[in-house]
């Protein structure tokens, strides 16, 4: 497809879009990439909503082979914007795999959805795909799409233009426990 098939609004009006037309996973940007030295592999999370052409919120998997000087990329979930899937702020620590979500999708009722699905989470990396495997660590009621983790320390910030709140800093010391 070309840009110009893209909703009015949603891209530029010419051009060609990037990548090979005949992979069936698309996006608009990249939220967070990580790497996870356990696995040898990176994790990437993109997005940002649908835009009638399918999801463009991923989590990929990535193994680069030096030898052979390629990538093996594995789509991980592929889902809408109101989900813990639409994330960054991805960090690996002592075998559990961190991200924060900035979930801001249509809230649909119709399809039991009454909010969104946002916080700061964290499971083992095999278990991303099974939310009940996940552990809510903290839901800050807005969007959040920034954090980092250093030496048990998570720091996180609210998006500004989402957040009613005069600061917007989300601080754990241990791990997200507090």
């Amino acid at each position: 497809p070309t840009s110009a098939s893209w909703p009015p609004g949603a891209g530029g009006a010419t051009g060609a879009l990037l990548g090979n037309p005949e992979n069936p996973v698309l996006c608009r940007h990249v939220h967070a990439v990580a790497y996870n030295p356990v696995e040898n592999a990176f994790y990437a999370c993109t997005g940002d909503v649908d835009r009638g052409l399918g999801h463009e919120c991923h989590w990929l998997r990535g193994v680069y082979d030096a030898a052979g000087d390629r990538w093996q990329w594995k789509v991980l979930v592929s889902t809408d914007s109101n989900s813990r899937y639409k994330s960054g702020g991805i960090s690996f620590v002592d075998g559990q795999l961190y991200w924060i979500s900035d979930a801001n999708g249509k809230i649909d009722e119709t399809k039991g959805i009454k909010g969104y699905d946002r916080g700061i989470f964290r499971c083992a990396p095999a278990d991303l795909a099974r939310p009940e495997k996940h552990t809510l660590l903290y839901n800050p009621g807005v969007e959040s799409g920034a954090m980092i983790i250093q030496d048990g320390v998570i720091l996180a910030s609210h998006c500004a233009p989402a957040s009613p709140m005069a600061t917007g800093f989300i601080v754990s010391t241990d791990l997200g426990k507090t």
